[in-house]
């Protein structure tokens, strides 16, 4: 009877102990974000992170690419990324709605970046986006309360 129990007993706490290691079980995940500064790197962030099975979050603004370690058991990757386009960016699979969008602010709406404004000779080799204060042309990507002191492109 005893040697019944205590299999029953071990076996119980092999399931229980399974079952913890698989709650912590974390992933890193990949993908890319569209975004243009400092702003959008914070909202990219702060959206995935307000998932509970986000633990940590990272976006690389030169890379565009965010990287996540989140429970897979809690959320799926495609979950990650319907996150990032609630807040208004778009995602290797998934586009942020008009909405979600034009919500943005100005600088950080990155399909209004000036295709033409590279043209200029100073910003041949940099990348050029609209300028946060006076949508004037800048290679400024941070969007600061000294942005608009990028002259290069005015």
């Amino acid at each position: 009877m005893k040697t019944i129990i205590f299999s029953i007993v071990f076996v119980c706490a092999g399931f229980i102990q399974t079952a913890f290691a698989t709650k912590n079980h974390y992933e890193t995940a990949t993908f890319k974000v569209s975004g243009m500064c400092e702003m959008c790197k914070n909202r990219i962030e702060t959206a995935l992170k307000a998932n509970t099975a986000v633990q940590s979050a990272t976006w690389d603004a030169d890379t565009k690419v965010v990287t996540v370690v989140y429970n897979p058991h809690a959320a799926t990757v495609d979950q990650l990324q319907q996150l990032v386009a609630d807040a208004g960016h778009d995602t290797e699979k998934i586009k942020a709605t008009d909405a979600a969008y034009k919500a943005l602010p100005k600088c950080c709406q990155f399909n209004n970046a000036d295709k033409n404004c590279c043209a200029k000779k100073c910003c041949k080799k940099k990348a050029c986006v609209k300028d946060c204060c006076t949508a004037e042309c800048t290679t400024d990507k941070a969007c600061t309360k000294d942005c608009c002191q990028a002259a290069c492109c005015k």
